[in-house]
C-alpha cells in the first residue's frame, strides 16, 4: 500500500451563496460536506413561512439556506460549541 501524505485545505468551502467557515483539521466531523451544496439550496426553496429544526447543524448550512429561503423560525443544534460558532459566523 502507497502512503499518500497530503494537507488539509484552508478553513472556506464554497457554497452558491457564498463561502462557509469550516475547520478541515480540527472539526469533529469527517469535514464539510461539499456534495450537499445542492441539497441546502434546495432546502431553502422547499420551507418558506416554515419552522425548521436543523439537528447536528455542523456549520449551519441548511439552517442558512432555510433563513434565505424565507423560514419562519429555525433553530440550529450541535453538541460541539466550536461549530456552533462557526455556524453564527456563517450566518452572519
Amino acid at each position: 500500500m502507497k502512503e499518500i501524505t497530503a494537507s488539509a485545505p484552508d478553513g472556506c468551502a464554497s457554497g452558491r451563496r457564498g463561502e462557509y467557515e469550516v475547520d478541515f483539521t480540527e472539526g469533529h466531523k469527517t469535514g464539510f460536506f461539499c456534495d450537499q451544496r445542492d441539497n441546502r439550496r434546495r432546502f431553502g426553496q422547499l420551507v418558506k413561512g416554515a419552522r425548521v429544526l436543523d439537528l447536528c447543524s455542523y456549520t449551519g448550512g441548511f439552517s442558512i439556506n432555510a433563513i434565505l429561503g424565507g423560514a419562519s423560525e429555525v433553530t440550529a443544534v450541535d453538541l460541539d460549541e466550536a461549530v456552533i460558532t462557526q455556524g453564527r459566523r456563517n450566518a452572519t
